[in-house]
């Protein structure tokens, strides 16, 4: 699924973020994180005027190399494609709280807003003057206008009672570790509205980020010698390669290749292809014919050959070849390997 919003973390950070952030289905059918009902909604206004989102992509994004890892957060995209004018929609409010990071970059910055149980976070937002840190929201109150850098605005929670998996949660921003599903934290009607501008097929609305599997293929992975701490860092970006599943069709894999090798995407496999999961110590040499893929469009014409081999439950070998009509290829001098 192609990224409209923008790239990951590609706001400027004028603080460490982790000292920063260390501070038309039914529920019943949207899955992914706690259900927040039962100790009170949190969300009462919609960030921008529901009638006004065109379709919202859920949690999983991919677009390397800024979102070679799925993405935490979701789009509430309220224009079509970047040639339509940007409609500058007031952005609102969806919860009171304190307002405990804005990032910038250029006219357009990201905003943390901490409740009493969560801090949410909206991106691609020119905010009014009046918005500063430690300045306090009421729900419903105007902070901003939607930017003109991509097709709408970020949604992202960071609920700290939720832990996420990881294999090497050292890695992740607490975004990552503690990010939830955000529209299951709207009232209703307003949770049934906006779940129903989902672009995603099947019953789970909410999409999904983590894939991590202790000993299997599936997840995130990471260039060899790249630390923890700059792993989540734009230069750690090109570093990264996931086998993860597409955020609109659940069911098809998808190889997110950041940098390092010769092709940078998220690109679909061919049919019958093992899957990530299932790929273990015992499977060998596993190979994926990579096919440009599309938003809502199925696979495309082949453009190289991958081959990956684990060789401990936590470390894989990993080699690209371009090409069109490869099949198969054999390991050389040019393989990467990668870590958890």
């Amino acid at each position: 699924m192609t990224d409209v919003a923008g790239p990951r973390r590609g706001l400027h950070v004028t603080r460490p973020l982790a000292a920063v952030l260390s501070i038309a289905a039914s529920l019943a059918a949207c899955g992914g994180g706690a259900d927040p009902s039962s100790d009170g909604v949190i969300f009462r206004v919609s960030p921008v005027d529901p009638t006004s989102i065109v379709y919202i992509i859920p949690l999983g994004n991919l677009n390397p190399p800024g979102h070679t890892l799925p993405t935490s957060h979701i789009y509430l995209n309220n224009r079509q494609d970047f040639v339509t004018p940007p409609p500058r929609s007031p952005v609102l409010a969806p919860a009171d709280g304190e307002v405990k990071f804005i990032f910038r970059s250029g006219a357009e910055a990201k905003i943390g807003i901490k409740t009493d149980r969560v801090t949410y976070h909206l991106a691609h937002v020119e905010l009014d003057g009046n918005i500063r840190e430690g300045t306090a929201v009421t729900a419903g109150q105007r902070i901003g206008v939607t930017g003109s850098t991509s097709l709408g605005i970020d949604l992202g929670v960071i609920n700290e009672d939720r832990t996420v998996f990881f294999v090497n949660p050292a890695r992740y921003t607490d975004e990552e570790r503690h990010g939830d599903a955000p529209l299951q934290y709207f009232e209703e009607p307003l949770r049934s509205q906006l779940y129903a501008r989902v672009r995603r097929l099947g019953q789970d609305r909410n999409g999904r980020f983590d894939f991590d599997q202790s000993g299997r293929l599936a997840g995130n992975w990471f260039l060899e010698g790249l630390s923890a701490s700059e792993s989540s860092q734009p230069s750690g970006w090109p570093k990264q390669l996931a086998f993860v599943y597409d955020n609109y069709d659940p069911a098809s894999i998808r190889v997110s290749v950041g940098g390092t090798l010769p092709l940078v995407g998220a690109f679909a496999v061919q049919p019958g292809a093992l899957d990530p999961k299932d790929v273990t110590v015992t499977s060998g040499k596993v190979t994926y014919r990579l096919l440009v893929s599309a938003p809502t469009a199925g696979p495309g014409r082949q453009v190289g050959v991958l081959i990956v081999q684990m060789v401990a439950a936590e470390r894989t070998r990993v080699e690209i070849t371009v090409g069109e009509t490869l099949v198969d290829a054999d390991f050389t001098g040019a393989a990467k390997t990668y870590i958890r």
